[in-house]
């Protein structure tokens, strides 16, 4: 299966190669190959490119924070935000990147204010869990955790 789709991102690559969502789908499957130098070379050559939308940059953003590049990971994750400052999931990739860069202080800030401008959404137990271990939480970590059961 994922050769086929391997070999889908090589046509689209050959057909249109400075089309974003075709250097995206490599990165997407060097990721799922476990290829974090693979995944982070096309997100990178995806990002030279114009029109890269918001999806994109945050995946390319939460990429760069796990694999230990917090600063240009929490650039892009706000440049992603300002593309689609509306969008949940673009406020949620965001704090999730701000987790990843190990800033605990403005996570929790962020999630604060997602849960005052969204009662009926709280923001991910899980996510909020890791926060409040970063600040040196565990307690109240562990109570959130259990939320998510």
């Amino acid at each position: 299966m994922l050769s086929d789709a391997d070999a889908a991102a090589q046509r689209a690559l050959t057909l249109e190669p400075a089309l974003p969502v075709a250097r995206y789908a490599v990165a997407l499957n060097c990721e799922l190959r476990l290829d974090w130098a693979c995944a982070e070379k096309a997100y990178r050559e995806m990002l030279r490119l114009p029109g890269v939308g918001s999806r994109e940059m945050a995946n390319a953003a939460r990429l760069l924070a796990q694999i230990g590049q917090p600063g240009e990971a929490l650039k892009i994750a706000a440049s992603a935000l300002a593309l689609d400052p509306l969008s949940p999931a673009r406020q949620r990739d965001h704090i999730i990147v701000t987790i990843n860069a190990r800033q605990a202080d403005t996570a929790l800030a962020l999630i604060a204010a997602h849960n005052a401008a969204n009662p009926g959404a709280r923001f991910d137990p899980y996510w909020h869990a890791r926060a409040l271990l970063l600040k040196g939480k565990p307690r109240d970590a562990a109570a959130m955790a259990a939320k998510d059961t």
